[in-house]
């Protein structure tokens, strides 16, 4: 099941950035984008229409996104895209992770929430941040505590 902040996040992105991802999907992992197809009934359109969401396809592949294969399909998709396709993000997220050694929940979720800060003008963020907290199987809440901790760093930068 897919957390509703992910599918929140997943609206609330500019079209513009669901075709970006819909193109790196498509060239760098091809088999995803064939289940998302498939999974939206579009095996037949052009794969050029597909790659750029075009001629009704965008809302068949978002209709579908979320609840094929309960939800693999989108982590599949997602996860992909932040470690392979664009990730910038990810890269900063794991080497913070990795310079603290062992942690426990709250220290990952600072983390989180200074990676946030630190791409606070990037409009992946938020779906980045949604989808992390469900790969790593954290409460749906613990994003309105990433996004309150980043904000206190913020404000306190801001001083």
């Amino acid at each position: 099941m897919v957390p509703s902040s992910v599918i929140k996040a997943w609206e609330a992105l500019q079209e513009s950035r669901k075709v970006a991802i819909s193109r790196a999907c498509a060239k760098k992992q091809p088999f995803i984008f064939s289940r998302w197809t498939e999974a939206a009934g579009l095996k037949n359109f052009r794969h050029d229409t597909l790659v750029n969401r075009k001629a009704g396809s965008a809302a068949r592949l978002d209709a579908v996104l979320f609840e094929t294969e309960e939800g693999q399909l989108a982590m599949d998709l997602l996860v992909s895209y932040f470690t392979e396709m664009a990730p910038a993000i990810n890269d900063l997220c794991l080497e913070m992770v990795e310079k603290v050694g062992d942690h426990d929940a709250e220290a990952k979720l600072r983390i989180y929430a200074k990676v946030a800060h630190i791409h606070k003008d990037s409009p992946l963020i938020g779906l980045y941040l949604a989808t992390l907290l469900w790969v790593e199987e954290f409460n749906e809440e613990d994003l309105a505590t990433v996004e309150a901790l980043a904000a206190d760093l913020a404000a306190t930068t801001e001083e």
